[in-house]
């Protein structure tokens, strides 16, 4: 089931708008949307409370693996009614069939949840006439609650018209009072007397980027930001790509271009709106200064190194000198040439170090050089921005590598040079073993970061940044 599709799961009864007599089964048909979305689809009120419960067992019991199953769906359309099914009933062979799908894998797993027959010989009468029921608008706001640990757009809609479905008085009117904010406001466009399946999408692809928001703010998922900043500087490039929203429930990838398909017809459109969105998640994440302040950092770590400044030169004249100094003890200074010992002796004399205890035992000596202003100016930042200086550096000494060396890859030495420039030891290397924690309190040693982004797939491989 696990899939790069942006998922949808409809409780539709009949699904006439969208149900094919040649595949039996509910389809997509633009082959522009199928390219982007998954399907699924629930028919009855039993086959919907069956999947709550089941829900609820595997976010208990198996958490990591819910994702991969198709659930929370991104977007969830409900109708209100669900009791006048004419639409042949569902076959366990139907691609749709997500309880098949999902009971299967139970049953591998040895999850205990009731069988879907026993749902449906249990569901209670509602005291209305068939096809005048309201179960499904129950239905729909309670699995949009259950998932709200994750974006899912829940879309309320009927085929009857807005004079026909007025609940005024009615307990449906209560309940969808109570989920008016959480739904977005989505009770209100209810009525659909021209159903289709790409205006439903259309509707709750917009909803969806607004709960994606939401739930920055409230700091339950998380999004890449090379993704965002890509998308927020080219859109057109980032259209290729995926969308990454970890959460509580693990990593998820989204299609772009799917994200945005409800301005597939618009270039413009979509660069507008594609910005817009980047820059207000950015925003979200970001509403404190801990990003701008690791930014500042990051940036005069890199240009440190890498650019001509004091630093830089120091820095290429350490590098010279330990050079030299590893060939010692194991080999004779006479083993050097002529401009190799007049180089070593003017180093010796640039930091004050004595030949003898160079060539006796190098690892032993301490070179005394000025350090880095900012490692005085942030000795007490927090995790978080240590966390984002050494991400910062790691892009940006990828993007240098893949420049200048045609090397995609980047070690964690490479990343210690970068927070270590000028170390006290005399041989570099011997500094750059151990984990570097310069910029503060790191937690995380580099080498567990970059274990940590390298299992997400292509933090290093992504160019223009920062």
């Amino acid at each position: 089931m696990a899939s790069n599709k942006i998922n949808i799961l409809l409780i539709e009864d009949e699904a006439a708008f969208c149900f094919s007599r040649y595949h039996n089964d509910v389809v997509i048909n633009s082959e522009q949307y199928k390219k982007y979305f998954q399907l699924y689809w629930l028919q009855t009120p039993a086959e919907a409370v069956w999947l709550l419960d089941a829900y609820d067992e595997l976010s208990i019991k198996a958490p990591q693996d819910i994702l991969a199953l198709g659930l929370p769906p991104e977007i969830l359309i409900f109708d209100y009614r669900l009791s006048s099914p004419k639409t042949k009933l569902k076959s366990p062979k139907q691609a749709s069939n997500i309880v098949e799908q999902l009971r299967t894998y139970l049953i591998d797993k040895g999850i205990s949840v009731l069988a879907i027959d026993e749902y449906k010989q249990s569901v209670p009468s509602v005291g209305m006439r068939q096809g005048k029921d309201k179960m499904g608008c129950y239905i729909g706001g309670t699995l949009a609650r259950a998932f709200s640990g994750y974006p899912c757009a829940a879309i309320p809609t009927t085929a009857k018209g807005k004079d026909d479905v007025k609940i005024d008085g009615d307990d449906a009117d209560f309940f969808e009072w109570i989920n008016r904010k959480y739904l977005k406001n989505a009770f209100d466009d209810k009525p659909r007397q021209t159903p289709n399946m790409e205006g439903f999408i259309n509707y709750g692809i917009k909803i969806f980027r607004e709960k994606v928001i939401d739930l920055i703010n409230s700091g339950l998922i998380r999004i890449r930001l090379y993704e965002l900043e890509l998308l927020s500087r080219n859109p057109t490039d980032a259209k290729l790509l995926y969308l990454s929203i970890s959460s509580n429930l693990g990593y998820r990838e989204i299609p772009i271009a799917g994200l945005f398909i409800d301005t597939s017809e618009d270039q413009n459109a979509y660069e507008e709106t594609a910005k817009e969105w980047a820059i207000q998640v950015l925003e979200s994440m970001f509403k404190n200064d801990d990003f701008l302040k690791a930014k500042e950092i990051a940036k005069i770590y890199f240009e440190s190194f890498y650019t001509q400044s004091k630093i830089s030169n120091a820095r290429q004249l350490r590098e010279n000198f330990s050079n030299l100094a590893s060939h010692f003890p194991e080999e004779d200074i006479n083993s050097l040439t002529q401009q190799e010992k007049a180089d070593l002796l003017a180093l010796c004399n640039r930091f004050n170090v004595n030949l003898g205890d160079v060539t006796k035992n190098p690892t032993s000596v301490k070179i005394h050089t000025d350090s880095l202003p900012v490692w005085k100016q942030y000795q007490k930042i927090n995790d978080s921005i240590a966390r984002w200086v050494v991400l910062m550096l790691i892009v940006r000494a990828a993007q240098y590598a893949q420049q200048y060396r045609c090397n995609e890859t980047i070690s964690a030495n490479d990343v210690h040079k970068l927070l270590n420039p000028l170390p006290n030891n005399l041989l570099i290397d011997e500094t750059n073993n151990t984990a570097c924690t310069a910029v503060g309190r790191l937690k995380l040693s580099v080498d567990n970061i970059l274990k940590q982004e390298q299992k997400k797939k292509g933090l290093l491989a992504v160019k223009g940044i920062f």
